[in-house]
């Protein structure tokens, strides 16, 4: 038995746009990462508290969260009752632990 090697040539559809919506919120998702990874490491705008920093990181990751559904799971193109449902689900979440975060 031989195995035969094949290689993969590119198409037109493997090349990669800045104008992509994927890529355009892989972006956004690194830059908000980043972003939440420097306001947690103690970095403050404008005298801000480190409570209202975990604040911000928290809304951060909920947005984060969104992107992720709408463009990755591909709720922005599912049936409107289900972007309602997700979109729903994930504003709940974010009210009730920023809730529970600021009541403990």
């Amino acid at each position: 038995m031989t195995v035969q090697s094949r290689t993969i040539q590119p198409t037109d559809s493997t090349k990669i746009s800045l104008t992509d919506p994927l890529v355009v919120s892989w972006a956004v998702l690194v830059a908000l990462t980043l972003t939440s990874l420097w306001l947690g490491a103690g970095h403050s705008v404008a005298g801000m508290s480190g409570r209202a920093a975990t604040m911000i990181i928290l809304v951060v990751a909920f947005a984060k969260a969104g992107l992720v559904a709408a463009h990755f799971m591909e709720v922005k193109s599912a049936a409107p009752p289900l972007r309602w449902i997700v979109g729903t689900l994930l504003s709940v979440a974010m009210v009730v632990t920023l809730a529970l975060y600021l009541w403990a």
